[in-house]
């Protein structure tokens, strides 16, 4: 491969990447007005109609109800956009899961605050210490 033909070949991928992400963007404003519209959080249910989908690729069953207001949204909003643009089925599933980590992420964040909250409330219930900042000596480190 020329020089050239490889600099296009990383060009067309970046494009891709981007186009990719650009969609990713766009189905998260998604995902959040309807956690807004819903008033809770329904990330972890999300994530859940996400991974039966994903499961049922391999398996060839569905396992999940299509009637909740989760399903809805991936099934009638999301799974569309993302068939429409993806140029192979990979590439379908591929978006999907990056579609999964985003979520979950998102999901996650109320346990991480609460967490890094208490970690600053009560540093000696978590650490065992003062403060977080206090040294402590490793596991099985004498002295």
């Amino acid at each position: 491969m020329t020089k050239k033909g490889g600099r296009k070949m990383i060009e067309a991928w970046r494009q891709r990447e981007i186009e990719r992400n650009k969609l990713l963007d766009e189905l998260m404003r998604t995902f959040f007005i309807l956690e807004e519209k819903e008033e809770r959080l329904i990330g972890l249910g999300f994530c859940e109609v996400l991974i039966k989908y994903l499961e049922s690729k391999q398996t060839g069953v569905l396992g999940l109800e299509k009637r909740d207001e989760s399903a809805k949204l991936f099934f009638n909003g999301m799974l569309p956009k993302i068939k429409s643009f993806g140029r192979a089925p990979e590439e379908v599933d591929f978006v999907i899961a990056e579609l999964l980590k985003k979520i979950l992420n998102s999901a996650l964040m109320p346990f991480n605050s609460a967490l890094t909250s208490l970690e600053i409330r009560n540093p000696k219930l978590i650490f065992g210490a003062d403060s977080a900042m206090t040294q402590q000596k490793l596991p099985g480190e004498e002295g």
